[in-house]
């Protein structure tokens, strides 16, 4: 209540404002944000729909909805090492987040995070010579950052509120996390506000 009355004394109009802030060029910035800030690179995961027939490459992630998105989130430092050598590595893959950012009728309608999947390293087989390595591998984290932000309408771009910026800001830094704790051992996170 406070807060609205301050603002209406500032004279700040909330649609003047929010033509600055059109949903494609905030998630742009945001996550150019957090790359330069935590030495992070995200790379658009290419997605389709449960129903979806027509792809039956493996690379592919399937999600439930189709406007939901994925980014692979790597170690900028790793990734450039692994730029400037031939062989394709994914040692600089640290995890995934989706982006399930519209309301739809039934959806959870708060923003929250939550988790798809823990990181852990597996425990490999021992081996003869006591290496019990050999068979083990990390397991990525995934988690899905669901959102209830303004959906364009009528062919126009979503154009977001500046308290949706503020917490999209927020919760695209909450799903970043898992992806920088490596764990040895599956750890459940969950994060609601």
């Amino acid at each position: 209540y406070y807060m609205r009355k301050y603002k209406a004394t500032l004279g700040v109009d909330e649609a003047e404002l929010r033509e600055y802030f059109p949903l494609d060029h905030v998630k742009k910035e945001i996550l150019s944000i957090y790359q330069e800030l935590l030495g992070l690179r995200f790379e658009r995961v290419i997605v389709k729909n449960n129903n979806s027939k027509d792809n039956d490459d493996d690379e592919i992630f399937e999600v439930w909805l189709e406007d939901v998105e994925c980014y692979a989130v790597h170690d900028l430092k790793q990734w450039e090492e692994e730029e400037k050598k031939e062989g394709e590595s994914a040692s600089s893959l640290l995890g995934y987040f989706f982006l399930d950012i519209f309301p739809r009728d039934g959806k959870y309608s708060h923003q929250c995070v939550y988790p798809l999947r823990p990181s852990y390293v597996t425990v490999g087989n021992d081996t003869n010579d006591g290496d019990s390595s050999a068979d083990s591998h990390r397991v990525l984290p995934a988690c899905v950052n669901i959102g209830n932000l303004s959906r364009g309408t009528d062919g126009k771009p979503s154009m977001l509120r500046f308290r949706e910026v503020e917490t999209f800001f927020h919760e695209v830094s909450i799903s970043l996390s898992p992806c920088a704790w490596f764990l040895f051992y599956p750890l459940s996170f969950h994060f609601q506000h």
